[in-house]
């Protein structure tokens, strides 16, 4: 398909003189290209022609693109990520990903974003590929060299999978926002009362979670097996942190920022670190929380 649709020109920039000429010709393309559209069509008309004619050529067009694109994932890539998994040593573990792996990665995941057009309204698309990257990294060690499945298809597969189930969860959350301020005016003064009751619980709770994983934080600090980096962005968050009542630090944007200002590292050193540090919150707070009950 890809060989014969690349020699196809767009559509307003072919030239016929009746509509009949149009119609065979691409008749006879899309029959060469597309032949399940053709014998799956009860009602071929002119207009439904022309519909797949430019859905080949668009499909082609980002055929293209990634396999220009794709350049950037090689042998190098395939290596290193079977490195990355087997080194136990922290220092060239990081190092194998900042060298090798950082930049492919990032370039995969922006790939697939723009590819299927998972974009999300209440997210930046640098931000959405900041987060699918962090969720990669939690999932190197699953991957398998000896399976015979490439790294690049294995951890392109798992991107495209979280991002959809991410859209799919935003779209669902703003329905749901939506229906809930629809139905606002139903309330009695007692649910809003209750609901107040829970979102104030809610808040203590979240109050305390926070001030323990600040302070088990700064404790790690003191962790001689911590890396300089991740010693950094803990210090840097610590800080912050315990000013969070004038620091908006539920923006991440922002707190990507100060994050950065503070520590000096790139954007993808920060990512790095922050992946392991999510990784240690999102454990601690569920142990903390069990103990709560």
């Amino acid at each position: 398909m890809s060989g014969q649709s690349k020699k196809l020109k767009p559509i307003d920039e072919l030239k016929f003189d009746s509509v009949g000429e149009e119609f065979i010709y691409l008749h006879d393309k899309i029959s060469l290209l597309s032949s399940d559209f053709i014998d799956n069509s009860k009602d071929i008309t002119i207009e439904s022609l022309r519909e797949e004619y430019s859905r080949i050529i668009n499909e082609e067009k980002v055929d293209e693109k990634y396999e220009k694109t794709s350049v950037y994932w090689s042998g190098t890539q395939e290596r290193a990520i079977v490195s990355f998994i087997s080194e136990k040593d922290l220092q060239k573990k990081d190092k194998i990903f900042r060298e090798d792996i950082y930049k492919p990665l990032k370039k995969l995941v922006e790939n697939i974003i723009y590819t299927y057009k998972l974009f999300r309204a209440d997210v930046e698309v640098r931000e959405l590929q900041e987060d699918c990257m962090s969720f990669l990294i939690t999932k190197m060690d699953r991957y398998d060299a000896s399976k015979g499945t490439r790294a690049f298809a294995f951890f392109g597969t798992i991107a495209k999978h979280y991002l959809m189930g991410e859209k799919k969860v935003s779209y669902k959350n703003m329905q749901l926002n939506i229906n809930i301020e629809e139905s606002s005016a139903e309330y009695t003064l007692d649910e809003k009362n209750d609901s107040k009751n829970i979102e104030i619980e809610s808040e203590q709770t979240n109050s305390v979670v926070f001030l323990e994983v600040i302070r088990k934080l700064e404790l790690e600090l003191d962790n001689p097996k911590m890396l300089k980096n991740d010693k950094k962005v803990v210090e840097a968050i610590v800080f912050i942190f315990r000013r969070h009542e004038v620091i908006n630090i539920y923006n991440k944007n922002l707190l990507y920022h100060l994050i950065k200002e503070r520590t000096g590292l790139q954007t993808k050193e920060v990512t790095y670190s922050l992946t392991r540090i999510r990784e240690f919150y999102k454990n601690f707070k569920q142990d903390f929380l069990k103990g709560l009950i």
